[in-house]
Formats: structure tokens, C-alpha cells, sequence
């Protein structure tokens, strides 16, 4: 009988004569790496990426009213200070001086994504259902030995795609959030509808424009590719109807690029 040890041991020791036996699980292996949640990422050019750098209107409106919200700000501290006296003095400018360390520039911290959505079920295949172009935040945080990178938009709900970057490789997972309401399974097999979904990867690509340094106010830039596991939303939750039968679940399946950039902030 051979062994998954007696395979290691004949692999290393000559490839040549390794049985077929040992072959197929060294592939499998490999394959199941791939697809886990350690996965190296790639350091190189990006398509499209200088004219991801030129600002679009959006972006540039965006920056001024960030520009403008810190001016207000700032003016509004000046008046506080100035109306305050004694030790107060000291306690209002170290919170002031957190609140400037926490600011990010739009202009720094920022994403295009191109997102589709597909659906399929019992009476039709995979079908597109939704296509959007989405100019997001994107915040990337030093968490002692590890980059959080998070990617998305939450008002009582919404979607995120979160990749986490260390010395092995990264991991990556898109988040889906309904908020209050729960329209979601992530298998037919699941007995209750849930409001939230954590889902991993089925494909992944991520590639940098440079090596991570892991230091503070560090520009992490690049592009995520991907395509995640699939989910059930009941079709009829928009009307307060979701039952969560299996007939009334829609097969999801999310797959998108992402340019992003980010400067490393504290956690």
C-alpha cells in the first residue's frame, strides 16, 4: 500500500521514479494552495493603471469638499481653543492632533471597481444581472505583521471586498451585508436566512505595483481580480415576503477588478 509519507519521501528523494499515485496527490496539493487562503500575490505592471492616477470629476469634487470639511474643522477647533483656558487647553489639542493623524486623502485612499453579478436558477443558467462601476474608499491598515486592506461602502448595508497581506502571501473574502433584513444562505442545505455573508474566494489574482514594506503611511497600490464562492438570496425578500424555501432562492455569484490605492494607517 502507498502511503501519503512514503509519497513526500519519494518525491524528495527522486521525481522520476515517483509513482502516478504520488503524482496526483502532489497536484492536488498544489491546487489546494491555489485555491486556500494563502495565496503569494504578484509584483509587476498593471493594465489601465496611469489612467487610474488621472483624477475624473468625481474624484476631483470629492477631494475638494474633503479639503474643504478640514478647513471647517480646523476653524471651528481654533474658535473652541480660544474660548477655553486652563488644562482643557492641553486635552482639546491632543485630540485634535488624533483626529488630524486619523484624516486619509480621497485622493491616497481610493478605488475604481468594476463588479458583476450574476444569477442562475432551476429555469435558467448563469446570468448577468448587474454591472456596476464603483469609485469607493479604499483604507488600508498595520496591524503589527499584517496589512488589512478593506474595499467597499456601508450604509445600513452593502458590500466589501477585504484582503489581507502578510510575510506568506494574502487572503481575500468578499463580504455581502443586508443590514437588518436576512435574505441569505449560503447553501441550500442552510435552514435559516442570515443577514450577513463572509464568503471566500473561488478565484483570486492580486498583483502590487511594489513589494510591501509594512511601515506606516506606506502607498499600497494594485489590482484584485476575483470571483467568489456562490450564495442564495431569496428573490422575494425586497418585498418582505423571503421565505426561504428552496424554490424562492436565487443562485448569486460575484466577480470583479479592482484598482485600489492606500496609504498604511495605524490600526
Amino acid at each position: 500500500m502507498i502511503t501519503f509519507s512514503h509519497c513526500i519521501k519519494q518525491l524528495m528523494k527522486n521525481k522520476n521514479n515517483t509513482p502516478v499515485f504520488c503524482l496526483i496527490i502532489s497536484i492536488l496539493i498544489g491546487i489546494n494552495t491555489l485555491n486556500g487562503q494563502n495565496q503569494h500575490f504578484k509584483i509587476g505592471k498593471i493594465e489601465n493603471w496611469d489612467s487610474f492616477l488621472v483624477l475624473n470629476e468625481f474624484e476631483k469634487k470629492r477631494i475638494e469638499f474633503e479639503k474643504e470639511a478640514n478647513k471647517e474643522f480646523d476653524h471651528l477647533y481654533s474658535l473652541e481653543i480660544k474660548s477655553l483656558q486652563g488644562t482643557t487647553d492641553s486635552l482639546h489639542a491632543e485630540h485634535y492632533k488624533k483626529e488630524v493623524a486619523r484624516r486619509k486623502s480621497f485622493e491616497f485612499n481610493r478605488s475604481r471597481s468594476k463588479i458583476k453579478k450574476y444569477s442562475s436558477n432551476k429555469s435558467q443558467n448563469s446570468t448577468l444581472i448587474d454591472e456596476n462601476l464603483n469609485l469607493i474608499d479604499c483604507n488600508c491598515i498595520l496591524d503589527t505583521n499584517q496589512i488589512q486592506i478593506y474595499i467597499g461602502m456601508w450604509t445600513f448595508g452593502g458590500s466589501f471586498v477585504i484582503i489581507k497581506i502578510d510575510e506568506k502571501g494574502y487572503s481575500s473574502k468578499f463580504i455581502e451585508d443586508a443590514h437588518k433584513t436576512k435574505p441569505f444562505k449560503y447553501s441550500l442545505k442552510d435552514t435559516v436566512l442570515v443577514n450577513k455573508l463572509e464568503l471566500e474566494m473561488a478565484k483570486k489574482n492580486l498583483t502590487l505595483i511594489n513589494e510591501p514594506k509594512f511601515k506606516l503611511n506606506e502607498l499600497i497600490e494594485g489590482l484584485i481580480e476575483f470571483e467568489s464562492l456562490t450564495y442564495y438570496v431569496d428573490s422575494k425578500y425586497n418585498n418582505g415576503l423571503a421565505s426561504g424555501t428552496v424554490e424562492s432562492m436565487d443562485e448569486i455569484k460575484i466577480a470583479g477588478k479592482i484598482l485600489f490605492t492606500c496609504q498604511l494607517k495605524k490600526k
